[in-house]
């Protein structure tokens, strides 16, 4: 059946959609709440479809807007596109930029964009940091997360040795 049916959606609908469809047919179907366990196990099974993999919601959206019938897909032909890097190509990347009143505007720019997307979209207190560590800015940057957060001063030191 339909991914998007079973969860009561549009073919077009957003992630966050999807997610708010999800959580609404989970509190309804689920089996410690009075639903049953097999239709709980179908809005698993959409949600996952869904979310899960972006190349396979891209072709189910595909086929069901052609009218074709649902496509088969594999947890065997799944592909991550997530890169990790080793410690040796991360000590590889671009140095950080000298320290000037450009490159400290541009630097605290997107720090306030970096704590903006953190408040938005509810992350946990450390995802700012781990965003800086991939970004490795100068040490101002991190003595301001440092004291916006409240840790201590021997924080910042820490986060530079990683």
């Amino acid at each position: 059946m339909n991914p998007y049916k079973i969860l009561g959606i549009p073919n077009n609908s957003t992630i966050s959609e999807i997610k708010i469809a999800y959580r609404h047919a989970a509190s309804q179907n689920h089996p410690d709440l009075g639903g049953s366990h097999q239709a709980m196990v179908a809005v698993n099974a959409a949600y996952e479809e869904l979310t899960g993999n972006r190349s396979s919601r891209m072709r189910k959206t595909r086929t069901t807007n052609q009218g074709r019938s649902q496509t088969k897909t594999s947890g065997s032909n799944r592909t991550s596109t997530r890169t990790h890097k080793t410690k040796a190509q991360a000590s590889q990347t671009a140095p950080p930029p000298e320290s000037s009143p450009i490159n400290s505007a541009y630097w605290l720019s997107i720090y306030h964009e970096l704590v903006s997307i953190s408040q938005e979209r509810g992350y946990k207190r450390g995802w700012v940091a781990f965003k800086l560590s991939q970004l490795r800015p100068p040490i101002g940057i991190w003595r301001l997360h440092a004291h916006n957060m409240g840790y201590k001063e021997g924080w910042v030191y820490h986060q530079l040795r990683l």
